[in-house]
C-alpha cells in the first residue's frame, strides 16, 4: 500500500524527539526508518481508513529487515490534531495516549503518535478505546495539563501555544566556560503547564558554556544542572513576559557552594569533617 504514514512509538526511551522514526511508503508500500535506539516498541501503519502495527524489539546497532504490517479497515480512525494559538497545526510534536490517570502522567501504558505537516496524530489506536493525553511535546511549544479526551472517530483539537526561550551561560567557580553539563527544567506542583519538553536531543551546555531552552512559561523555574561525576545546584529562575531572557548562571567551587544573595537563589552546601569544622 502507498503513501501510508509509517511511525515508531515507544514508551518513554532514547528515541524521544527524533523524527526520523515517521515516514511514508513508497510506490511498492516499502518504507525505511532511521536513528531508532533500543527497546521495545510499535511500528504502527495508518493511511486514510486503514491501519495497522506490529510490535518490534531492538538491541543497540541492530538493522531489521522484511518487516511487514498488513493494514485493515480500520472502524473508528483516529481524528485528532494539534493547533498554535492561530488555529494552524503543528507538526513534529510527539503525543503520548493512554488510560485515564493524572493529566500529563506517563505511568502504566502510553502509546507515542508524531504529528504531521498538517498537526494531525499519525496511526491509529491499537483498542479502539477513549484515552487521555498522557504527555504533549512540540519543538518551542507550551502545552497545558488539561487536554481534552481522545476518542476515536471524534474530531478532537489539542492546544499548544508559543513559549518562551531563556539563553544563558554556565560558568565554573573560577569563571571558566562549564561544558558539556545536562540541563532539565522543572516547575512548580501548581503549573497549568506540561514540563515534558520537546527537546530534540539532552540538552548540554556547549564549548562555550552556552545553552538555550525554548518553550518555557513565564515565572518561576528550577534549572538542574549536572555532569557525570559531579551533581550540580539547581538554580531558581523566573521569566518575565519578554520572549526571550537571557541569565548567567555560575557554579560553586567542588564541593563548596556559596549563599550569597542575588537574582539567582542556589542551595547552600558546606563540607565539614567529623566534628563539624569546615574542611
Amino acid at each position: 500500500v502507498a503513501g501510508v504514514r509509517v511511525v515508531r512509538a515507544e514508551r518513554w526511551g532514547p528515541d524521544f524527539g527524533h523524527a526520523e522514526q515517521a515516514t511514508r511508503s513508497d510506490s511498492q508500500g516499502r518504507f525505511t526508518l532511521t536513528g531508532l535506539g533500543p527497546g521495545k516498541g510499535v511500528v504502527a501503519a495508518h493511511g486514510g481508513e486503514l491501519g495497522g502495527s506490529v510490535d518490534l524489539e531492538l538491541t543497540l546497532g541492530q538493522e531489521r529487515t522484511g518487516i511487514e504490517i498488513r493494514v485493515e479497515p480500520i472502524l473508528k480512525p483516529l481524528d485528532a490534531r494539534v493547533v498554535d494559538g492561530e488555529g494552524q497545526g503543528v507538526a513534529g510534536c510527539l503525543v503520548g495516549l493512554g488510560q485515564p490517570v493524572k493529566p500529563m502522567e506517563l505511568r502504566g501504558p502510553v502509546s507515542f503518535f508524531w504529528t504531521d505537516e498538517e498537526g494531525a496524530l499519525v496511526g491509529p489506536l491499537r483498542n479502539g478505546s477513549r484515552v487521555s493525553v498522557r504527555s504533549l511535546n512540540c519543538p518551542g511549544k507550551l502545552a497545558k495539563r488539561e487536554q481534552p479526551t481522545v476518542e476515536p472517530g471524534v474530531p478532537v483539537t489539542l492546544s499548544v501555544e508559543d513559549g518562551h526561550r531563556l539563553r544563558g551561560r554556565l560558568l565554573e567557580a573560577e569563571g571558566a566556560p562549564a561544558v558539556g553539563y545536562a540541563l532539565s527544567i522543572s516547575m512548580p506542583e501548581d503549573s497549568p503547564w506540561s514540563e515534558f519538553l520537546a527537546l530534540d536531543q539532552p540538552l548540554r551546555s556547549d564549548a562555550q558554556g552556552r545553552f538555550e531552552i525554548a518553550g518555557l512559561p513565564a515565572g518561576p523555574l528550577s534549572v538542574q544542572v549536572w555532569k557525570r561525576g559531579r551533581i550540580g545546584p539547581r538554580f531558581e529562575v523566573s521569566l518575565g513576559e519578554e520572549p526571550v531572557s537571557e541569565i548567567a548562571l555560575s557554579l560553586p567551587a567542588y564541593g563548596v557552594e556559596d549563599p550569597s544573595p542575588g537574582p539567582v537563589a542556589t542551595r547552600a552546601v558546606r563540607v565539614v569533617d567529623p566534628e563539624g569544622r569546615p574542611v
